[in-house]
């Protein structure tokens, strides 16, 4: 072959000599009617030939779960290189080379031999997996491809560990088997789960009907609504403290994908029910002194140093709640200031509490608390002076 190689270059400059004009040499590489390449020989110091066995990386199946997937793969020896792609085996409708569907789906570059594990797959569907060679050339080599089946799902991908139950309070620890999956979860009462399964069917449903409510509310697409809730990694929430007393929740968590929102796993769901408050005996004893435009001096006298709650609300708010009973004003009452500490008073007292509308009729409303009401409700009526 190297002799062969030189009487064509021998040739190709006798050409030169005895042309009268200068000519521009290529070498032109066929394979049979199609050229492969071509080169300026004025580009090329010498030719040679290099030898090269199998280009394969070889790919097997370890093992699988709910989720994730582990492949071992196996380097021939000329193998310099290799892409590693994967999807489900419905994405790929067979048009094509498994080389040129490597090429146009995500894929990772590899050098090294061994087992590579593949995350936040869909549980219980088939997988494609593939690889596509390379020779030390960076030369197309062969494919190889294997399918699989991820795992049903019927264990738990999530362990989620509840804490530090009182009556408005759950700390809740979420550890997912999967670390780098990307996971949706929330605390919310039993009701508002059960409202959501109802009506959206599962809670990625739910989920992504809230994603697309805060995207047209805020201009934000509802991928970017997504990104904003989801999380990976290890969850640890020791305090919520906005609970109502003697309330049904759960915990609900599911893996999704951060590319398109699709839930991954099953939904876990761990149920809790906070605690009911402890009564109190303090007996809290409140006075109006003065009444304002914009609030009133308030005096109050205690038998204890027992917390309690000092609040004022318009009369039609008051009312409307009352409606369905004293335990119902409470929970709603409770729910709306829950994050107003300057609400919460223990002992003797004196303060004056702020009204926004004069000439208006309020309620001032006491009440014992300790993440619930610990006393009965005094609901004790004035009306803001006007302003002029």
């Amino acid at each position: 072959m190297k002799k062969f190689l030189s009487y064509v270059v021998f040739a190709i400059m006798a050409l030169n000599v005895m042309a009268q004009t200068p000519i521009t040499n290529r070498i032109v590489v066929h394979k049979g009617n199609k050229i492969v390449a071509g080169y300026d020989m004025n580009a090329i110091d010498s030719l040679s030939f290099d030898a090269i066995g199998e280009i394969k990386a070889n790919l097997s199946l370890v093992s699988t779960a709910a989720n994730s997937a582990v492949v071992e793969i196996q380097r021939s020896a000329d193998c310099a290189s290799f892409l590693l792609a994967y999807e489900p085996a419905s994405d790929w409708d067979g048009y094509g080379t498994v080389a040129d569907r490597v090429k146009e789906i995500k894929h990772t570059e590899l050098k090294v031999d061994g087992k590579q594990n593949l995350l936040s797959l869909r549980s219980g569907e088939i997988y494609n997996v593939y690889t596509l060679a390379f020779d030390k050339y960076g030369i197309e080599g062969e494919t190889s491809m294997i399918s699989m089946q991820v795992g049903t799902g019927d264990e738990d991908a999530f362990t989620v560990t509840l804490s530090d139950i009182t009556c408005n309070n759950v700390g809740v620890k979420i550890q997912p088997v999967d670390q780098n999956m990307f996971y949706s979860w929330m605390l919310h009462t039993k009701e508002h789960y059960e409202d959501c399964i109802e009506n959206h069917g599962n809670m990625n449903g739910w989920d992504k009907a809230w994603w697309n409510n805060v995207a047209m509310q805020t201009g934000v697409t509802w991928q970017e609504a997504m990104y904003q809730d989801i999380t990976q990694g290890e969850t640890d929430e020791p305090e919520s403290d906005w609970l109502l007393w003697d309330t049904d929740y759960v915990v609900t968590v599911y893996g999704i994908s951060e590319e398109d929102g699709t839930a991954l796993t099953k939904t876990t769901v761990v149920p809790v029910h906070t605690k009911s408050p402890t009564p109190s005996n303090n007996n809290i004893s409140v006075e109006i002194q003065n009444v304002y435009y914009d609030g009133v001096d308030v005096k109050v006298t205690t038998t204890n140093n027992d917390t309690y709650l000092v609040g004022s609300e318009r009369k039609t708010y008051v009312d409307f709640y009352m409606a369905n009973g004293e335990e119902a004003f409470l929970r709603q009452w409770i729910n709306d200031v829950h994050e107003n500490t300057t609400l919460i008073h223990s002992g003797n007292d004196e303060f004056k509490k702020t009204v926004k509308a004069q000439d208006t009729d309020y309620y001032l409303i006491v009440v014992g608390y300790n993440g619930g009401p610990t006393t009965t409700l005094q609901l004790i009526p004035f009306h803001s002076a006007k302003m002029f």
